[in-house]
């Protein structure tokens, strides 16, 4: 699965959160793609940009050390991407379907220190499930999932 053309070219995604405490949280984020035309630093694919003070960042992608990594879970259908570095930065990014959503929706799921959880939810994830073809000779005799070799 081809995730770079989610990715916002020029651009980002962000996310407000309002914690329980009652303090306000923005973070800028893209998907394989650095942050573009926000506050965050050259290179990084997340920060967090709240007002009066200076942006922090998530996770770089350009650092020697920095290691993103992509997995699909077929049972819950979500898609992760991880982005940690050589600090022991961690952003995690879990893409779940919503048909309904026609921008993507961002959320912070948890942050624990360095380590950051963000889940994403966008009709691009509402993947086709595979086709499953069948037929059925002269003696009625079924077949399935044949496909042209």
């Amino acid at each position: 699965l081809d995730l770079s053309s989610w990715g916002k070219e020029n651009s980002y995604f962000e996310a407000d959160i309002n914690n329980p405490n009652g303090k306000r949280r923005k973070f800028q984020l893209n998907l394989c793609n650095p942050v573009q035309n926000g506050s965050c630093s050259n290179n990084s694919v997340a920060c967090e940009v709240n007002s009066g003070d200076s942006p922090t960042l998530l996770s770089n992608l350009m650092d020697d050390t920095h290691k993103r990594t992509s997995e699909y879970n077929e049972l819950t259908e979500v898609i992760t991407l991880t982005y940690e570095d050589k600090t022991s930065r961690v952003v995690k990014v879990d893409i779940k379907c919503n048909k309904s959503a026609e921008h993507p929706q961002i959320s912070l799921v948890s942050n624990e220190g360095t380590k950051y959880h963000f889940q994403f939810l966008t009709k691009l994830a509402c993947l086709v499930p595979p086709v499953q073809c069948t037929a059925e000779d002269q003696d009625g005799d079924l077949f399935r999932n044949i496909h042209a070799d």
